[in-house]
């Protein structure tokens, strides 16, 4: 082993069914106070790499030789016996999860989730632990007052910031950052990054950064790795692999990153009716009375929290077959806009479609016209239900008179609209990318066949080959059965690309 290396992971094979194996004898090197960056399309085998290194990969097929700072464990041992690991997971290497909402407690406040993890490792008093959680909340550039929220109520780049601040907790020598910056604005990309960075040197950090975006992780990373298919294509420093690629899939990653989304939009082709407006929406949190933690007295007991207004009054029109995007940073309202649309979150305000106005709670028959792809997939995914079953729930419930031959023939039809084949109907969620867990979502409300579908950031999960494949998708879909779009995003170039009109929040 390298002296200088902190993990170094020798022919490592991943199988779900001992035959086909999803990652194949792979080589890694994370070297110490480093960054790797581990690139590749959605499906690569990147997460599945990324839960072999944390013991989280319970029902696959391991094998692999690993070095933890100079001990060599054979993984299959650990596998039978998770403490044969030479490390401790959550406080010598720690992860940050790509689906932030459903690796947080939805149950919890924040301030309790950061809490645990301290408390967890390390020995400390409650007023130390909690003066760890508020400094911990600045580092990921959040005020105190995130410390008394629930994950619902937060941004989805919110709650990838409150992961970073429980995965850093405990000042980890590894740290695997799933696709940190997914859920970000370009600004707060960099930002994220750039606070990694310096965590990395203050703490003497080495961080394995996974990510289908080449483009972001030039400028912080020493080393790439890129992965195609369960293999690793082609290794080298950051410098090396950029200025001079060997493999013809790195060279393609590339050239695709300056790539622009040109759809050719007529945005002047449609003088239609308006389909939906919405008048002075505003939502602000009710005053409530929550159990936590008391500094001051250092017992349990009730405390007041006073309500914040989430989405401050907002007004909007959508068109009939055009595209209306919401634009803006993590944190300005456009997730709370588009829950009071769907009739999800409790507001204050009129909204109209076509010229009716909808109730709240919205009514059963007004649900099918206004169907969503919420930003993070695997959260709004049963994982207790295969592929097949849940694109199939909404059919049952909206179409009851079709036949069990024609629900498949349909799934199957929205399946290749999608980029998928039927293979993957008997998986559940978990078995899925990222990025096919997203299609999967964008299927599934397009089987229901809606006048409005509220996307909030379609493409985010997915790499730049797959971003522009689901946006002609989506233009060749409102085209050919006159659907409406609320599109949802932070990169303006996606929101421009689709958008006949935008709205800046």
């Amino acid at each position: 082993m390298n002296d200088n290396s902190i993990l170094e992971i020798n022919n490592l094979s991943i199988s779900f069914d001992k035959q086909n194996n999803v990652i194949n004898n792979i080589n890694l090197s994370i070297k110490q106070d480093k960054t790797l960056a581990l690139v590749g399309q959605s499906g690569s085998g990147k997460t599945v790499t990324a839960y072999a290194i944390m013991g989280l990969l319970e029902q696959a097929f391991v094998s692999a030789d690993f070095l933890w700072q100079n001990q060599k464990y054979n993984f299959n041992s650990v596998n039978l016996n998770p403490y044969a690991m030479p490390y401790a997971v959550g406080k010598d290497i720690a992860m940050v999860f790509q689906e932030p909402l459903s690796a947080l407690n939805p149950t919890q406040i924040i301030g309790l989730q950061i809490l645990e993890v301290i408390l967890k490792h390390q020995t400390c008093t409650k007023k130390n632990s909690i003066e760890q959680t508020h400094k911990l909340l600045e580092q990921v550039e959040l005020d105190k007052s995130y410390y008394n929220r629930y994950p619902h109520q937060l941004s989805g780049g919110q709650r990838q910031r409150i992961l970073i601040a429980i995965a850093i907790a405990n000042k980890p020598k590894l740290l695997i950052a799933d696709e940190p910056t997914t859920a970000l604005d370009a600004n707060n990309k960099h930002k994220i990054l750039e606070l990694l960075s310096k965590l990395q040197q203050d703490y003497n950090m080495s961080i394995l950064l996974i990510s289908h975006d080449l483009n972001v992780v030039r400028k912080f990373s020493d080393n790439i790795a890129i992965m195609l298919k369960g293999n690793i294509v082609e290794y080298g420093t950051s410098e090396n692999v950029m200025q001079n690629p060997q493999h013809e899939y790195t060279q393609a990653l590339i050239n695709a990153q300056p790539e622009k989304f040109d759809l050719d939009l007529d945005k002047d082709k449609y003088n239609s009716d308006i389909l939906l407006s919405a008048r002075d929406i505003h939502v602000r949190l009710e005053n409530r009375i929550i159990w936590r933690p008391k500094i001051k007295n250092m017992f349990l007991g009730f405390a007041k929290t006073h309500g914040k207004e989430l989405l401050k009054s907002t007004c909007l029109e959508l068109k009939s077959g055009q595209t209306l995007g919401i634009a803006g940073a993590s944190g300005s309202g456009k997730t709370t806009l588009a829950f009071s649309i769907l009739g999800l979150i409790k507001y204050e305000g009129e909204i109209y479609f076509k010229g009716k106005k909808l109730n709240f709670p919205m009514v059963f028959n007004d649900r099918k016209l206004i169907q969503a792809v919420y930003q993070d997939p695997y959260s709004s995914l049963s994982p207790r239900y295969n592929i097949l079953r849940t694109l199939q729930e909404g059919i049952d419930i909206h179409f009851p008179s079709l036949s069990n031959q024609k629900k498949l023939l349909k799934i199957n039809n929205m399946l290749k609209d999608v980029g998928l084949d039927d293979t993957l109907l008997m998986r559940y969620p978990h078995e899925l990318s990222g990025g096919q867990r997203q299609r999967i979502s964008i299927a599934r409300s397009l089987l229901l066949e809606p006048k409005i579908l509220v996307l909030d950031e379609p493409t985010s999960a997915l790499d730049v080959f797959n971003q522009k494949q689901i946006l002609e998708l989506l233009y060749k879909l409102q085209i050919e059965k006159n659907i409406s779009y609320i599109l949802i995003s932070h990169d303006e170039e996606v929101v421009n690309s689709l958008s006949h009109n935008v709205l800046y929040m």
